[in-house]
This record gives C-alpha cells, sequence and structure tokens, in this order.
C-alpha cells in the first residue's frame, strides 16, 4: 500500500450526504435569521408610518394609548 486512504462507494456517499445535511441546516438557520430581521424591519416600518398618519389625522394628543 501506498499510505493513501482509500474510500468506498457507500463511504463516499454517506461523508457526502452528512456534509450536505449540515450545509443544509446551516443555510436554513441563515435564511431563517434573514427573513425574521426583514420581517421585524418591515413591521417597524409600518407601524412607524401608521402611527405618522394617525398623528397626522387625529393630531398628537388624540393618538390611542396602545399606539
Amino acid at each position: 500500500m501506498s499510505g493513501k486512504t482509500s474510500f468506498t462507494a457507500e463511504e463516499t456517499q454517506g461523508i457526502v450526504l452528512t456534509a450536505i445535511r449540515i450545509n443544509e441546516q446551516r443555510i436554513r438557520e441563515e435564511y431563517e435569521n434573514i427573513l425574521n430581521n426583514k420581517l421585524k424591519e418591515q413591521f417597524q416600518a409600518f407601524t412607524s408610518t401608521q402611527r405618522y398618519y394617525l398623528a397626522k389625522q387625529y393630531g398628537e394628543s388624540d393618538v390611542p394609548y396602545y399606539l
């Protein structure tokens, strides 16, 4: 033998599948984080806009307490 490690087709397939699963999980987590951040930003922009229009429509003192 020349000291090189040989893998069978099954071992190679197992290694590749494991790497794919790990990478897929990492990508899913990254996607979820990005999506949650974008949704949070969008909601904040929406509520800010709504507060502005309510304040403009009703006057600053008449804006409901829950906003």
